[in-house]
């Protein structure tokens, strides 16, 4: 019997046809075309600055002189991989059922280059020294906005400035500040774009205010993610911005369950939870004998434990995907996300408790945070404060010029010209692409604690 055609009553749907678009917003350069158009969105991806920076930017422990512990870049590479996993595990149980969606473009492959292509570009919008990075330039860009020199800010301009999203900004480094600069940035294709999107929606929006305050995109770059979203035909959310790519809840699976384990594996190295520990956080889990050989390291054995627990967690995150395909078309309704409700959620779940309470926590952790909230918001309050009085003066001091050329290098003309929010979210910009080390140094140069020459 063929497909029955859906009545023009029923809530509208999201079609693979169009959520798979190989299609850009601007075009690239000719390629041989021995690459799939998501092969190319991993390679340009790959090959970008703000990616390589990733490799000294803090994933959880700032600064660690410790080889084994994680920086953003390892992390992201684990994501990518858990990822392109998930989708072609999904993508197999699906055409196993559904037969007819491979008419649609829905392939192992497909579904794997997507997700691995987004999952790499994750975390590529993540300030220095973590989460931690990120409320400093919240708390720093808060304070501007309290500014007499920073009038005439709208609704979503503070949203965005007030509540600065490190999501949100990865958006704005893949579709404005890099490659083609605000000419399409990187031009991946849709299909990446709206997967890399694990929040849709603008800061004002009722559902970017009932999620933690976490966004997707600023002003600036609204009118082309709804571009996108249209383009993919993500369905318009009742409560503001679009409703997720099915995609992304695999993205975020994939995110959660790396950071997850390997939270607590860097926790182990640094001695702050044991091995026994992790291992009865995972005890549902079926691993192998090399596990519990007590003739390995402990590093080994959890080297072991880490692989079967991310092979569980795809296979059942994949099969819940399955089952839940039909509620992810119409209008992604899942707002709990797909890892909880698989069967390996609960034990992710502990894992993140317990990197918080044993993890998140440590004392010797504190000192370089408190450090580099003093790094950060030093830098914004700087910046910010130069470019809002040379703005209203028209000039502005010898001490202010040379502080935005040793920075941001902008002319005063360009400056002049901006509005108030233009100047704030450049700055963010400008700080939120540093490494940690290069943000120590450039705070050590605005406070006069280093002499040398150069930036």
């Amino acid at each position: 019997m063929g497909k029955s055609k859906a009545k023009s009553s029923d809530p509208p749907v999201m079609s693979w046809k169009k959520l798979l678009s190989e299609d850009r917003l601007k075009p690239i350069e000719q390629t041989s075309g021995a690459r799939s158009p998501f092969v190319v969105d991993q390679d340009i991806v790959i090959n970008s600055q703000p990616f390589r920076r990733l490799q000294d930017k803090t994933q959880v422990h700032p600064l660690s002189d410790n080889d084994h512990v994680r920086r953003r870049l390892t992390h992201s590479l684990e994501v990518a991989s858990i990822g392109r996993a998930l989708g072609k595990c999904a993508a197999k149980r699906l055409l196993q059922n559904h037969q007819h969606l491979a008419e649609e473009g829905v392939s192992p492959e497909t579904f794997g280059e997507i997700l691995y292509a987004a999952c790499l570009a994750h975390d590529i919008g993540n300030p220095p020294f973590g989460h931690f990075g990120e409320t400093a330039i919240q708390t720093a860009l808060n304070k501007m906005i309290e500014s007499p020199l920073c009038m005439d800010l709208n609704e979503q301009e503070k949203g965005d400035l007030g509540g600065w999203e490190g999501n949100a900004h990865g958006f704005r480094v893949l579709n404005t500040l890099e490659k083609y600069q605000d000419d399409g940035g990187m031009r991946l294709t849709v299909a990446t774009l709206a997967t890399f999107a694990k929040y849709p929606w603008s800061s004002v929006s009722q559902r970017g205010k009932a999620n933690k305050g976490k966004f997707g995109y600023f002003q600036c770059e609204q009118a082309a993610f709804s571009q996108i979203a249209q383009h993919v035909g993500l369905l318009e959310d009742p409560s503001g911005g679009w409703c997720r790519h099915p995609l992304a809840h695999l993205v975020e699976a994939a995110d959660d369950i790396a950071y997850a384990v390997g939270d607590l594996e860097d926790g182990c190295e640094l001695k702050l939870v044991s091995f026994d520990e992790i291992k009865a956080i995972f005890k549902d889990i079926r691993y192998r004998d090399e596990v519990t050989d007590s003739r390995r390291s402990e590093r080994r054995r959890l080297e072991f434990l880490r692989e079967d627990v991310v092979q569980n967690a795809v296979e059942d995150v994949a099969e819940t995907f399955c089952k839940k395909h039909t509620d992810l078309l119409a209008a992604g309704r899942l707002p709990e996300g797909i890892l909880p409700l698989s069967r390996v959620g609960g034990m992710i779940k502990k894992a993140k408790e317990r990197a918080t309470e044993k993890i998140f926590q440590a004392p010797q952790k504190a000192g370089i945070e408190v450090a580099s909230f003093e790094v950060i918001g030093t830098l914004i309050e700087k910046i910010v404060t130069a470019l809002l009085t040379i703005r209203r003066e028209g000039k502005g001091s010898r001490e202010h010029r040379r502080l935005i050329e040793f920075s941001l290098n902008k002319k005063i003309d360009w400056i002049i010209a901006q509005p108030p929010f233009e100047l704030l979210i450049t700055t963010a910009d400008y700080v939120a692409g540093m490494t940690d080390s290069y943000a120590l140094r450039m705070y050590r140069h605005m406070k006069g604690i280093d002499f040398s020459v150069g930036r």
